[in-house]
């Protein structure tokens, strides 16, 4: 014989209990180690790869390097004239890469603070930016584009059927190839696959 479906009203059916807010066990608090004044809207942050060293994208427009253990400001970079969108690392953490709304991808010399490359995303802003694990492509986006670079600043590919702006795009660890999504879904790239069509 099966089991019997319990009926709605059947007081032999246990509920789980949940603790109330008085009752329940409290955490404490965590420690805040160090605060930093931006006077702006901080658009992103990132971490370079030995965790030296703090990128802030402030919506402003400039850039901020901060040292990782000391809070010191170490420069700061002219950015985008029109506000700082995303920030990206190159895996040998020598170049920064920025975005903002002039569609314009910056690459940074970190330890000078100096643009030595600019390259075009395209008319609208752009809101992703990121670097391959293995360091050999750069990808951005802005609107419904994705366009990827090789490193010398050659533009292997332009993806432009995406459905709606893209909202994220994220390299495969390991692997040169890049997800992007959209409204509607995701879609999945291979710059080298392009670069030999």
């Amino acid at each position: 014989m099966g089991s019997k479906e319990p009926s709605k009203g059947n007081p032999k059916v246990p509920f789980p209990r949940v603790p109330s807010v008085s009752t329940a066990k409290r955490t404490p608090p965590l420690e805040v180690t160090r605060r930093l004044e931006i006077g702006d809207c901080v658009a992103d942050v990132a971490w370079s790869p030995d965790g030296k060293t703090l990128a802030v994208a402030s919506l402003g427009g400039p850039i901020l390097l901060f040292d990782g253990l000391s809070g010191r400001l170490r420069h700061e970079l002219a950015g985008h004239p029109l506000g700082t969108s995303a920030l990206a690392w190159h895996p040998d953490g020598r170049i920064l890469a920025s975005v903002g709304m002039d569609g314009i991808v910056r690459r940074w010399l970190v330890w000078t603070g100096d643009e030595y490359c600019a390259l075009s995303v395209g008319k609208e802003w752009a809101g992703q930016v990121a670097f391959s694990d293995s360091g050999t492509y750069l990808a951005a986006a802005a609107g419904k584009r994705v366009r990827c670079w090789d490193m010398k600043g050659t533009v292997l590919h332009d993806w432009e059927d995406h459905p709606s702006t893209v909202t994220a795009l994220r390299w495969r660890p390991g692997v040169d190839e890049v997800a992007t999504a959209a409204y509607g879904g995701l879609r999945r790239w291979q710059p080298h696959a392009a670069a030999r069509q």
